[in-house]
């Protein structure tokens, strides 16, 4: 009977990692856990609904992509669409009140950024949408959707905003140079970790004739690439956050990053770069919350009343 019982949790516990990573939860996790992480870096309270639209834009967005691939008949080799074979219907109803969230949250709570949200959604829309199709353009890939995370996740949050009444606000007050500074590390750091994803699509971008790093310059050089990236998000970090305890932060972030990268191949499971490269952005969100304890008792003041 234990037995049995074990089995059916085994496959449970399967099954929600299994969707966790197919339905871009993952990717959601780490969109909205770069946006407390830069509200921890700064000392912004009230950043919760804020992290929460991102997180919930992120799911969107991804899986509007990949429901837009797979119902165009792209890649349907990939495991990840194969997984939809199954799981199409039920994704597509699950992005209905993904959306109402979005919608509410955007109206009520953070109704005077709707313009630039949209801004960074028609980017994101033009990325894989063939009116354009943003990723077809050669070493473009990386850089938009590094600078899409980057805006949406970093330098608006840190920028100008301040809380009154319950409600966000924003403000333009100038670029303050140590939050510009902290969003190119962030910026060196995505694009750093979107470099693996490219590697294991190598072989698909190449027969689509998708001119991503790796196809145009192969492998190699990609990897070599990533590594002065992550150098440059170290370097970066180090002098934004010299004084404070969150040094350890990015040198383990840029060594697991590194390792991921250097490991990075076609070969590796969906499980690899869903679970441990993502992971890496969830990571680092988590280990400033434990390496700032300043702002981790204001954790809680970040949920809207």
């Amino acid at each position: 009977m234990q037995q049995k019982y074990f089995r059916s949790s085994t496959k449970r516990v399967e099954a929600f990692i299994s969707f966790a990573g197919h339905s871009n939860l993952i990717i959601a996790c780490c969109a909205f856990m770069l946006s407390l992480q830069t509200a921890l870096v700064f000392g912004l309270r009230n950043m919760f609904a804020l992290a929460l639209f991102n997180g919930l834009s992120a799911f969107f967005v991804y899986n509007a992509q990949r429901l837009y691939q797979f119902y165009s008949k792209q890649l349907l080799l990939d495991s990840r669409h194969q997984w939809l074979n199954y799981k199409a219907r039920f994704m597509l109803f699950l992005l209905i009140p993904c959306a109402g969230l979005l919608l509410y949250i955007a109206w009520y709570r953070i109704y005077f950024l709707i313009p630039y949200y949209l801004m960074l959604l028609l980017i994101a829309l033009f990325y894989f949408l063939p009116v354009i199709s943003l990723r077809s353009v050669p070493f473009l890939k990386v850089a938009v959707i590094a600078l899409v995370w980057v805006l949406s996740c970093c330098y608006l949050p840190d920028n100008s905003l301040t809380e009154s009444d319950g409600l966000l606000h924003l403000h333009f007050k100038g670029l303050n140079p140590e939050k510009v500074k902290y969003s190119i590390s962030q910026l060196c750091f995505v694009a750093a970790l979107c470099i693996p994803f490219d590697i294991r699509d190598a072989e698909l971008d190449k027969q689509k004739g998708t001119p991503t790093l790796p196809v145009v310059l192969g492998i190699k050089k990609s990897k070599q690439i990533s590594f002065f990236l992550l150098i440059l998000y170290l370097i970066i970090g180090f002098f934004i956050q010299s004084n404070t305890p969150l040094v350890p932060v990015y040198f383990s972030i840029a060594l697991l990053t590194s390792v991921a990268v250097y490991y990075a191949s076609s070969a590796r499971s969906s499980a690899y770069f869903m679970w441990f490269c993502d992971g890496l952005i969830i990571l680092e969100g988590v280990l400033v919350i434990i390496f700032n304890p300043i702002y981790s008792f204001e954790f809680l003041k970040f949920i809207p009343k």
